[in-house]
């Protein structure tokens, strides 16, 4: 994967930086780029995304835990979570072949990156972690299942309460322009109620 900008003809400061192997030092460097502009939307030669730099450095549980913040920092900045690369791999079928991918892969689903997403060859990500005998990848995959998003356009709310309340999935989900979220309001106890209701599934939300 390269560090030059396919779209936009120019280099990256976050590419560069997710393109070497992570430090103690690289969520910091990565929040400071992130807070002064730098393009999320930075895509390689090969279509990859910022997303599919930091997955395919699950190579070591040290390197996962630099760049686990990576992953929620750019999931706030508004990066195309569920964004292909030419292969049609996800973040997450990029991660599935790291020796260290478990914890990623956790990471990458809850902040909205589809498990079930199929690459040009057809393949899951949890298809390829099979093959490769990524047990531990392929457990968390089954646990998220189709993700948040899926669970409540299918009125799954069980899954759905499972996703949010176990596995801590992000909620504030957007795809093509619709948002997961349709109303946040206080209640009476001091909490939050959110509801979810993406535009097909209005009968969960009466």
């Amino acid at each position: 994967m390269g560090s030059s900008d396919k779209t936009a003809g120019k280099s990256s400061n976050l590419a560069a930086l997710l393109s070497n192997l992570p430090t103690a030092e690289t969520w910091k460097s990565s929040r400071d780029l992130i807070a002064n502009g730098d393009d999320v939307t930075w895509r390689g030669n090969s279509d990859e995304t910022l997303l599919h730099l930091v997955a395919s450095r699950a190579q070591s549980d040290t390197y996962v835990d630099f760049l686990l913040p990576v992953v929620y920092q750019l999931a706030e900045a508004g990066i195309d979570v569920d964004a292909v690369d030419e292969a049609g791999n996800t973040a997450l079928h990029v991660c599935a072949i790291c020796s260290a991918g478990y914890r990623m892969a956790i990471a990458l689903a809850r902040v909205g990156v589809l498990p079930d997403s199929r690459n040009v060859a057809g393949q899951t990500a949890s298809d390829i972690a099979s093959k490769l005998g990524q047990t531990s990848v392929v457990e968390v995959l089954s646990a998220t299942g189709s993700g948040l998003w899926n669970a409540v356009a299918e009125s799954d709310l069980t899954t759905a309460r499972r996703l949010v309340e176990k596995w801590w999935f992000r909620v504030d989900l957007r795809r093509d322009g619709v948002s997961l979220i349709i109303s946040v309001q206080p209640s009476t106890s001091g909490t939050v109620i959110v509801r979810l209701c993406p535009a097909n599934c209005s009968s969960i939300c009466a």
